[in-house]
């Protein structure tokens, strides 16, 4: 199977690289975290969908043994990235034909940010890196989705909730690129949302919290940790602090907050299969609707 992950293109504005910064700063918090409570300096850490590799950065000055991978496109600055942060080739490492070039069961850790969104395949993403984590190993993956406000790359609302070549779709977002200033990359307000519409249509393949809880629940024990997330996006974010305010007993409220407003945050443990069990996480490996549910343990999502 073909683990396709498409490429984040160049339009991306300052204000969305900040937030990616911020998600930067969580993983590796998380991997460190991570590491700490394993009690083994030598965990390894594979960061699926790298790009220019910033997370592969942040981890090596933390003292992490971490590896990037991603799919580069001919000319996609993020293999530029790549390859001025000299990582390419040693840290960094190219997706060919849907294959990591890591051997069965060599990570502890994998992370992904950002990436499943791109993946037009999420079953056979899902399924190579099932591959490549040891028994019981992690998964840590933030998942922008269907139902979330603000479209993850525009930062425009419900956008995506639209259907594709939407008319409506069109001056819906020409107004709201108006309204809250998105243009600010030297672009008419009508060409922004115009190449903005065009690059989600091409590079983003939205589902459902269930469907991506569905696929991913064939190889994994999902868990949710929004709440977590908003708690560190509290710690940077004014809009934050005021969107999921609750402490306490009522935390919890803000984990539902924090998946429409962020999107999920999953923690997946492999699932130790053998036999019969391989064959049907195999097939259940799927980003199609399936016709009966999953004998899945998925945890936290209402």
């Amino acid at each position: 199977m073909a683990a396709e992950c498409l490429m984040r293109s160049d339009w991306h504005s300052s204000k969305s690289m900040a937030l990616m910064n911020v998600n930067h700063r969580y993983v590796v918090e998380f991997a460190r975290r991570f590491a700490t409570e394993a009690h083994n300096p030598q965990v390894r850490i594979l960061d699926f969908g790298c790009g220019g590799g910033a997370v592969v950065q942040m981890g090596l000055e933390e003292g992490l043994e971490i590896w990037g991978a991603d799919l580069f496109q001919e000319h996609a600055s993020d293999r530029s990235g790549a390859f001025r942060s000299g990582l390419l080739g040693s840290r960094i490492l190219e997706i060919r034909e849907g294959r990591l070039p890591w051997p069965a069961e060599h990570f502890d850790l994998v992370v992904s940010n950002q990436v499943f969104e791109h993946v037009a395949d999420l079953g056979a993403v899902a399924h190579e890196i099932h591959r490549v984590l040891k028994p019981e190993g992690t998964l840590l993956a933030l998942v922008p989705h269907s139902r979330m406000i603000f479209e993850a790359h525009s930062r425009l609302p419900f956008v995506h909730w639209f259907p594709r070549q939407s008319r409506v779709r069109f001056w819906w977002s020409l107004a709201m690129c108006r309204s809250l200033n998105r243009n600010d990359e030297g672009r008419s307000a009508r060409e922004w949302t115009y190449h903005s519409l065009a690059w989600i249509d091409e590079f983003c393949f939205y589902r459902t919290p269930r469907e991506i809880d569905r696929t991913l629940a064939a190889g994994f024990q999902v868990h949710h940790i929004e709440q977590e997330y908003a708690g560190f996006r509290r710690r940077y974010s004014r809009v934050w602090r005021i969107a999921t305010p609750f402490s306490g007993t009522l935390a919890r409220i803000n984990g539902p907050i924090s998946r429409t407003l962020g999107g999920l945050v999953v923690l997946g443990s492999k699932k130790s299969m053998t036999g019969p069990d391989r064959v049907e996480a195999r097939n259940g490996f799927s980003s199609s609707p399936a016709s009966t549910p999953l004998r899945s343990e998925v945890r936290d999502l209402p």
